[in-house]
């Protein structure tokens, strides 16, 4: 193996990463070969460290608990021609029969061994709390280190998903990784906690927009919940969430009406020039400060 600045890079030519390889090892990042085809139970555990998983093209099998402990990863990457993800595809598109009948079952457990390691399962009270999630959104907004969720991303495709997750939901985040490797449309994660959805989607859309396209916006008027936005992540972030241009025209709207009612005249003003910049009208055309 080669260390680089915090990067641990295994060699090409090896084919088995065996047990108890790399325990405790510290490294942020792991960049695995093309040779890599296996890689055995816990070959990587404990790395309390790591954050970005990067997966050869060989990549066949992950035993299970491969990654045990590893609970601080936020980003996996495949090559879009994989082993693993042309063997899933294979099996997703083929009718339950030939399932039963040609299904190598290694592969299979493969994808529920990566999640099962990867995302935090826990039950639902011990979902992230109102607090956690806004010291989780402020350290992502000041550092760009997600912790909320997971992106995963195969070739050019990428999706971020919830990262903590009920034990009994944990089948369907299985289901749901393996669908997406295999081609499936998806759309945005909530969880059962309010405070974690808006973590949740604000990672997704801070993460996975295009870069080409920065006008996109993540939408949250469905929820209307914009002094909950407030209230939760404080004046700072919203400010950020906002310079960000996360929110849709509404929520802008809304997000002025909920200044000038609360007697937040600085906020009102910043926010009322952007919205000038974007030809976003108050709902009030006659409004003035």
């Amino acid at each position: 193996m080669v260390k680089e600045d915090e990067k641990l890079i295994i060699e090409d030519g090896v084919t088995v990463l065996e047990p108890l390889s790399f325990v405790d090892c510290k490294a942020k990042e792991i960049i695995m070969p093309d040779s890599v085809e296996t890689i055995k139970h816990c070959a990587f555990k404990n790395c309390d460290n790591l954050k970005k998983i990067v997966f050869g093209k060989g990549i066949k099998v992950i035993d299970r608990d491969a990654f045990h402990g590893c609970h601080t990863v936020n980003e996996i990457v495949f090559p879009e021609n994989a082993v693993l993800v042309q063997e899933v595809k294979a099996y997703e598109n083929v009718d339950a029969y030939r399932k039963r009948k040609k299904c190598d079952e290694s592969i299979i457990d493969s994808v529920e061994n990566l999640v099962s390691s990867i995302f935090n399962t826990t039950t639902y009270a011990g979902l992230p709390s109102k607090e956690d999630v806004r010291k989780l959104v402020h350290h992502f907004l000041e550092t760009g280190d997600v912790a909320c969720t997971v992106k995963i991303t195969i070739g050019e495709r990428t999706i971020v998903r919830q990262k903590y997750i009920n034990h009994l939901d944990l089948p369907s985040m299985v289901s749901i990784v393996r669908g997406w490797m295999a081609g499936w449309q998806l759309i945005t994660t909530m969880s059962s906690n309010l405070d974690y959805s808006l973590g949740i989607v604000i990672e997704s859309f801070l993460t996975t927009r295009s870069e080409e396209n920065t006008s996109d916006r993540l939408c949250l008027s469905n929820l209307n919940i914009f002094d909950t936005v407030f209230n939760t992540f404080g004046s700072e972030a919203t400010a950020k969430l906002i310079a960000e241009d996360v929110f849709c025209d509404k929520q802008m709207q809304d997000a002025l009406q909920f200044f000038v009612e609360n007697r937040m005249t600085i906020e009102a003003s910043e926010l009322l020039q952007k919205m000038k910049e974007k030809g976003i009208k108050p709902y009030d055309e006659n409004f003035k400060l």
